[in-house]
């Protein structure tokens, strides 16, 4: 075999590199990392965001003043406070309140023009909001606000009322009715130094009207044309939190998928109805 002419100022041959396929060694890793990072679901989990319709309120919240930026907080006695807003996620337990929407609770506030659909409407607005302790917002006859009950009745019940494009242009904040007493819930800064959480307005104001942070994956989604139904979900605790019941897998299922059918509500009652029949049995 003839050998390859070399002359004397050649410099010593370099050797290929054998060139080979990375893709799937990456694909592998990127798959390990993403496995081993928790920050996915982390960020599903625990980011915050702002509420933008009455369907997206449910869970965990926080209620915010705009002007001064101002937090609502509960203490260890169920007093109720307010705190400068630093930030818009919690920094403290004491801001965070469950919300629970009562879908078909009945309102106490007499409506005789009311129709039928405007009072399941109505219906639909109410919520309960429950401290890091366990109890339950409050409100007295005479506008005071606490969170020391450990029961639900109408002076623990709030109706939602959306922002009206007149109060402002975003549309994102929310008024808190009480179903008792038909007053809203408000942050009185008369006093800059020590403002008050009362509940004995008679109109809507920039007092009144708050954002209320959620956590994200507590978002009302609409379905769209190209979503199949079978891949709306909903979560078992946020199931059990509208029941107000710890829920068997039989229940679950059938709310899940009442949830992907649209009629979530109407199967909501039926189960409160059945676990009440088996309680009695």
């Amino acid at each position: 075999m003839v050998s390859k002419l070399k002359f004397k100022n050649d410099g010593p041959s370099k050797k290929k590199r054998k060139i080979t396929d990375t893709t799937k060694s990456t694909d592998v890793l990127d798959k390990k990392l993403k496995e081993s990072s928790p920050s996915a679901a982390e960020e599903t989990e625990t980011t915050w965001v702002s509420a933008e319709v009455v369907e997206d309120l449910n869970g965990p919240c926080m209620i915010l003043l705009d002007s001064p930026p101002l937090g609502i907080s509960s203490d260890s006695l169920g007093k109720l406070f307010t705190t400068p807003l630093a930030s818009l996620t919690p920094r403290s337990v004491q801001q965070v309140f469950v919300l629970a929407r009562l879908p078909l609770t009945v309102s106490k506030r007499p409506s005789s023009t009311s129709t039928e659909k405007d009072k399941k409407e109505e219906a639909e607005r109410q919520v309960t909001l429950k401290s890091h302790l366990g109890k339950y917002l409050s409100v007295s006859k005479f506008g005071g606000v606490d969170a020391t009950a450990e029961a639900i009745g109408p002076e623990q019940i709030f109706e939602v009322v959306k922002s009206s494009k007149e109060q402002e242009k975003e549309q994102n904040r929310f008024a808190l009715r009480s179903v008792a007493y038909d007053k809203y819930l408000a942050i009185d800064v008369s006093s800059p130094s020590s403002p008050s959480i009362r509940c004995d307005s008679d109109s809507i104001s920039q007092s009144e009207l708050f954002h209320i942070r959620i956590q994200s994956h507590f978002r009302h989604r609409e379905p769209t044309s190209n979503t199949p139904s079978t891949e709306l979900k909903i979560h078992t605790r946020e199931l059990e939190e509208r029941v107000g019941a710890k829920l068997e897998r039989e229940h679950i299922k059938l709310l899940k998928a009442a949830y992907r059918e649209g009629r979530l509500n109407e199967a909501i009652i039926e189960v409160r109805e059945k676990i009440k029949g088996d309680h009695r049995c």
